[in-house]
């Protein structure tokens, strides 16, 4: 259990570091080709869901190419989202290229997934290497501090749900195979 809190321990300060680092706005001076990868697009989703209330329609030149995806990470980053929209009315927007409240708890909230990711990664390794203490908990400080699965975590994207799901499945086929 200590191993696991202080796995998500490392990961959420490592993610909210990188989440704070990161611009938001692409257009914004000096922010060009820094911003997360799909972030704006992935925002436009849920955006789309606190206002009309229904699915997005995938619409060529809408911004909105991730209405495709499945709706259940948007769905869960919503109430944060609509709770940092709510808090920031009337701020004017920040010419920084700093991310609006909204965005901040969006991506709080994707920062808590990847703690969980990393949760799992421990977990997964420690039932694959029984015999090995360093084994899982090399794993789980891999998972929680590679750069480029950091960055990608600590923003506004369904890629970290997908992968706590899918590694809380393969976790559990490992358990029941052993």
């Amino acid at each position: 259990m200590g191993a696991c809190l202080a796995l998500a321990a490392i990961t959420l300060i490592a993610g909210l570091i990188a989440s704070a680092v990161q611009p938001y706005d692409p257009g914004a001076p000096g922010c060009r080709d820094r911003t997360p990868p799909d972030e704006t697009a992935h925002v436009l989703y849920v955006r789309h869901l606190l206002t009309e209330r229904t699915l997005p329609v995938l619409d060529s030149g809408s911004g909105n190419y991730e209405a495709h995806q499945p709706p259940l990470y948007y769905l869960t980053v919503a109430p944060w989202m609509a709770v940092g929209q709510r808090l920031a009315r009337g701020d004017p927007p920040d010419a920084s290229g700093a991310p609006p409240l909204e965005v901040w708890l969006g991506r709080l909230w994707s920062v808590l997934i990847a703690a969980g990711v990393t949760i799992v990664c421990y977990l997964l390794a420690r039932e694959v290497f029984p015999g090995s203490p360093w084994l899982p908990l090399t794993a789980g400080v891999f998972c929680a501090l590679l750069p480029g699965h950091l960055i990608n975590l600590a923003a506004i994207t369904n890629d970290g749900l997908a992968e706590l799901l899918s590694g809380l499945v393969l976790w559990q086929c490992v358990v029941l195979v052993r």
